[in-house]
């Protein structure tokens, strides 16, 4: 996880413990974050994916470059939407 201009860059491999550690630090910096990027990879947790969503509830106008095609062909379940809606 690295923050550098407004934007939050985030591994999608971190484990339960890296990504409270990306909740707390949410938490204090929030207001400052203008876009999540999501590095290459597959997302690890379903709780970065809850997280994610909620953050976009919480900051409506934040971008997050996961969610920037609706639709995601995961290997081995097909195709997934996203309709997170803030």
């Amino acid at each position: 996880m690295k923050l550098e201009n407004k934007v939050l860059h985030i591994n999608p491999s971190m484990d339960q413990e890296q990504l409270q550690l990306l909740i707390d630090e949410l938490k204090k910096h929030i207001e400052g974050i203008d876009e999540v990027v999501i590095e290459e990879g597959s997302i690890a947790t379903s709780g970065l994916f809850s997280l994610l969503a909620s953050l976009k509830k919480t900051k409506s106008d934040i971008k997050i470059s996961y969610f920037d095609n609706k639709n995601k062909n995961f290997a081995g379940i097909g195709n997934i939407t996203f309709v997170v809606q803030g």
